[in-house]
């Protein structure tokens, strides 16, 4: 019996100097997981960044032309449920289209809470340097500038020649950092001024601009542009070759890199310090 209870109050004595002791360190331990997973969402956050929003927003949150930069303090206040639904489901009347995959984007619910932990706690110039590292600087300035005139000439060459010059405003405006200045493609989008997309059919082209391509970089624009908007765009692209005939084609504008990229040893450094930066 002795044996017994000589045990159990070694037990309680166990318990006694543990559980303190196991209180005392629990906070800080929670604290430093809440600090390790925000590291983790931020340098996975980094990485989505540079590839699908710093051609808009810049190569480190400095924004681009009219597009709004994400490296200032309101938005690192900012409520979380107003910054994950504005990446989810974007603004209305803005370029900024929902990038959820619900609204026809390529993030999950998962992704979008990391890209809400980015703008909140990361340090912007390194971003910048993981851009640069990874050769995604964007230029400064993408839209061409679309003079009145070259719109009225447009207009003039068919009855329906003001849709189509709608439609290339349009273009101008929304669709040449990716698709190219003329319709040629680029890394980030197919090419448009292309045979086999001028026949296919009219009401497809609107489906597939207003739902956008899940899995690709080209999300939906229902939210962002009118139905009207989008036919517009649809009957230029589809008479792209009538507007080039006439010898009317848009200038491309200065390209200017945003972001001093400059040769450094350790090219891996930005992608490491994004991991163990104190968020």
């Amino acid at each position: 019996m002795n044996r017994y209870i000589i045990i159990s109050i070694f037990a309680l004595l166990v318990l006694v100097v543990v559980l303190p002791a196991y209180a005392l360190l629990e906070p800080r331990r929670m604290v430093q997981a809440q600090v390790n997973l925000r590291q983790e969402f931020v340098s996975d956050a980094a990485v989505m960044y540079v590839e699908n929003c710093g051609i808009c927003h810049g190569a480190a949150g400095e924004g681009i032309g009219a597009v709004p930069g994400l490296d200032n303090p309101g938005l690192r206040e900012a409520d979380y449920d107003f910054l994950y639904k504005t990446i989810a489901r974007g603004r209305y009347d803005t370029t900024m289209t929902g990038w959820h995959v619900d609204e026809g984007g390529v993030f999950n619910d998962y992704q979008v809470e990391e890209l809400v932990a980015l703008i909140r706690y990361v340090d912007w110039s390194l971003v910048g340097e993981l851009a640069a590292f990874q050769g995604l600087i964007p230029p400064t300035l993408p839209v061409p500038q679309v003079e009145k005139a070259f719109l009225e000439e447009i207009a003039a060459l068919s009855p329906e020649g003001n849709i189509w010059a709608e439609g290339m405003h349009i273009y101008a405006n929304n669709c040449t950092v990716c698709h190219g200045i003329n319709g040629e493609g680029s890394d980030l989008g197919l090419p448009l001024n292309t045979p086999e997309l001028r026949v296919r059919e009219a009401a497809e082209l609107v489906r597939i601009i207003g739902e956008g391509v899940p899995g690709t970089a080209m999300v939906a624009w229902k939210n962002t542009l009118s139905v009207d908007d989008i036919e517009a765009l649809v009957s230029f692209i589809q008479n792209w070759d009538a507007i080039e005939g006439a010898g009317l084609v848009l200038e491309p504008p200065e390209i200017r890199p945003v972001w001093p990229v400059t040769a450094k040893t350790g090219a891996v450094a930005p992608a490491r310090r994004l991991t163990a930066c104190n968020c």
